[in-house]
């Protein structure tokens, strides 16, 4: 079988230190159209997709934009998006459950293999809280750098104590939930990046996640 090529404008911006990533399957298989269209109509990730449109900026057409959907999981929230991930085909959760993930690219996203600003939306559902809080500002000013000055970030957050926080064990070294995020501390942490403006910011679904919308300034 033929390995898969990257996109051209994400084959010249990764940077030359990496190699070739470690899985990409940009068509995705028919099996995970199935999963895919499991979660069409879910209201929460129909509530993501109205948010990462929000965010587009509108220096180019909505097609030329270089979209990247960051812990992308099994949920198609943008179709045009690259979806990078940590992990790809079956995953366990704590409790016992499975579900089927399949990235285009495969990598931890705390540092992105890019160079700088040539993406123009960043996107996350339900990412950040697998951070460590410490860790958040580093990789929020790495994802910072990737992006184009106009370029924006939506990211779409469990307010705690929906985040979890560090009650498990078991989660300590895995992606599991690590910090209890909310708005203020998010807030903060942002204030922390200089070149980075917050547009808006609320509830995305009342009583469970909010949502935040920047633009990279300069």
């Amino acid at each position: 079988m033929a390995t898969p090529q990257l996109p051209e404008w994400l084959q010249k911006s990764l940077t030359e230190s990496i190699g070739p990533p470690i899985s990409l399957q940009v068509a995705h298989s028919a099996e995970f159209s199935v999963v895919r269209t499991v979660y069409a109509n879910n209201e929460e990730r129909d509530t993501a997709r109205e948010y990462c449109r929000r965010a587009l900026p509108s220096y180019l057409p909505e097609y030329m934009l270089n979209i990247l959907d960051l812990g992308a999981g099994n949920a198609l929230i943008y179709p045009h998006a690259i979806r990078i991930d940590a992990h790809s085909g079956m995953w366990r959760w704590d409790d016992g459950a499975t579900e089927e993930t399949q990235a285009d690219f495969l990598w931890d996203v705390r540092t992105l293999p890019f160079i700088h600003e040539v993406i123009d939306v960043i996107f996350s559902w339900h990412l950040l809280e697998h951070f460590w809080d410490h860790e958040r500002v580093a990789v929020l000013t790495d994802w910072t750098r990737v992006l184009r000055i106009g370029g924006r970030m939506c990211h779409i957050y469990p307010q705690f104590p929906y985040s979890g926080g560090v009650d498990k064990p078991i989660w300590r070294d895995s992606w599991g939930h690590k910090s209890k995020l909310t708005e203020a501390n998010l807030l903060a942490d942002f204030a922390q990046i200089s070149n980075l403006a917050v547009l808006e910011h609320g509830w995305s679904t009342p009583g469970w996640d909010k949502y935040i919308i920047l633009e990279k300034t300069g």
